[in-house]
């Protein structure tokens, strides 16, 4: 009796490899116990969800606490850089301590100076009176010249973008080409 599988054996085995591959690991656990929330960052604003884009959010910024002049669109790593396409198809990246920033909701959020946040230092802005009650003395506006925070990804049609270009360059150059040759 053989000690190697069978070609179904293999099949299998190769399947689940693959399968094990593609959805990649589980989300990973973390605490907040050791953070000292917002106020403990230095940066410190107070902003609104525009938009989202491969573990960034866009924030539109209407007070700014701590740090530096911002701008009044600053992009935050919200979460875990996810991966480009295709590879985002099969495979995500996440942390229990990503912030779930919804769109449209005032956020008083803190990062690092290099603009990367979790859900341990953002907090809910709540009411006008309840914002009143946490802001400091010396808040700022944000300015046309401040900075704009996180590199985010290219947007998701900028690789399609760039394909169909290059897929065009090629097109139009095997044509030329066969022209040429032709005559």
């Amino acid at each position: 009796m053989s000690t190697l599988p069978g070609p179904a054996q293999a099949a299998a085995v190769v399947a689940v490899s693959v399968v094990v591959l593609l959805l990649g690991q589980g989300a990973a656990v973390a605490s907040c116990a050791v953070e000292p929330g917002p106020a403990g960052s230095p940066v410190v604003v107070v902003g609104t969800p525009t938009e989202s884009r491969r573990g960034f959010t866009r924030l539109e910024v209407s007070e700014v606490w701590r740090g530096p002049d911002l701008a009044e669109q600053v992009w935050v790593l919200s979460g875990q850089e996810q991966p480009a396409w295709p590879i985002s198809l099969f495979q995500g990246v996440s942390s229990s301590t990503d912030a779930d920033l919804q769109h449209g909701t005032a956020y008083i959020v803190g990062a690092s100076m290099d603009f990367i946040t979790n859900d341990c230092v953002v907090r809910a802005a709540g009411s006008k009176a309840e914002l009143q009650k946490q802001r400091p003395a010396d808040i700022r506006k944000p300015t046309v010249d401040g900075l704009t925070g996180a590199d985010p990804p290219p947007p998701a049609w900028a690789p399609w973008a760039v394909t169909a270009a290059g897929v065009s360059t090629v097109w139009i150059a095997a044509g030329t080409l066969l022209r040429r040759w032709r005559s």
